[in-house]
């Protein structure tokens, strides 16, 4: 890896670690709005209490994914690949599965206003995407 990209890569990791523990703080702040979204549906019924177990292990995952991604942008190895497959499949199914608040929030934004909706989308993609790929390509570059 050339050290060009290498300083890309330690740049994003710096904005990744930054969005990541904004997300578990605001995950645990009982004034944020997701906290307050969590116990309205748990009001209502216990059974919305899994909306919330998947949000929880989401952020997890999301506060977790720094340290493959600093393993990968300061170039370095750490573990071993399938143990990174699977850290990447089961991140990506709490992404999937584990942001109903977020989802919810989007699908308003479509409703008020699609191009507001679509650039935050993009936002949101060009923020994560290189945590997900520094994964994918840390789990291939050990297996050169």
């Amino acid at each position: 890896m050339s050290k060009k990209i290498n300083w890309v890569w330690q740049i994003y990791f710096y904005i990744y670690l930054i969005l990541a523990v904004a997300s578990v703080g605001t995950f645990f702040d009982p004034e944020s709005d997701i906290a307050f979204y969590y116990q309205a549906l748990i009001s209502f019924d216990r059974l919305f209490f899994l909306p919330y177990i998947l949000n929880l292990a989401a952020v997890i995952f999301t506060i977790l994914a720094v340290i493959p991604f600093y393993f990968y942008a300061f170039n370095q190895q750490f573990l071993s690949p399938s143990f990174w497959r699977l850290f990447l499949v089961l991140r990506f199914s709490f992404d999937l599965t584990g942001h109903s608040y977020e989802f919810k929030a989007i699908k308003s934004l479509f409703y008020h206003d699609p191009s507001v909706a679509l650039h935050f989308i993009f936002l949101v993609l060009v923020l994560y995407v290189p945590s997900y790929l520094a994964i994918f390509l840390l789990a291939k570059k050990q297996n050169s």
